[in-house]
């Protein structure tokens, strides 16, 4: 009876180490590999998905709020803007050609035609869409002016949580400053 239950608790460790490993690999692929700069996303209450008890086995096997969660702290340690939308918008109900919100869409509808023009939606795709378009709405307008809206700037942050190579790269900026100014004086 023990051997199994240590079984059990080694083969969930390993579930979860698996699931963890699996996110810092997106994390660092959206922060660091495309070089995105700004991450749109939809603000879901997470906790009140798991009440459905349709829904509930699935967002808790897909660790979305842990995703959630170590998204945030990313965005925050590498300054990347993290823009979230408000979970009332209507981002899959709007039709992202004419901007017509369509009200009678249903959860069980996949994919909808507009009323007024005509386009054909796959809900998830437009979904997308939309949230993209809401989210850069939100980012100020004007060249030189985009900071992170959530985030504090990456020269923002406490010391401590600036990466090893970072800091280098400081020491070595600080330095090379230093003996310029020495140059000089």
């Amino acid at each position: 009876m023990n051997k199994s239950r240590v079984k059990t608790v080694y083969f969930q460790e390993h579930i979860i180490n698996s699931k963890k490993d699996y996110f810092y690999k997106n994390m660092h692929s959206l922060t660091h590999d495309s070089q995105v700069r700004t991450i749109c996303m939809e603000d879901l209450n997470v906790k009140g998905m798991q009440h459905n008890h349709h829904l509930a086995r699935s967002v808790v096997d897909a660790s979305f709020g842990m995703f959630l969660t170590m998204l945030e702290y990313k965005c925050r340690w590498y300054g990347v803007n993290l823009i979230k939308i408000d979970r009332f918008a209507p981002s899959s109900k709007t039709c992202g050609k004419c901007g017509h919100i369509y009200k009678g869409l249903k959860l069980s509808e996949r994919s909808w035609t507009c009323p007024e023009c005509g386009t054909h939606h796959d809900r998830d795709f437009n979904a997308a869409c939309n949230i993209k378009e809401f989210g850069l709405k939100a980012l100020p307008t004007g060249r030189g002016k985009v900071k992170p809206v959530d985030c504090p700037l990456v020269d923002d942050r406490p010391r401590v949580l600036k990466s090893n190579g970072r800091m280098k790269q400081e020491k070595r900026g600080l330095l090379q400053s230093e003996a310029h100014a020495f140059r000089r004086g």
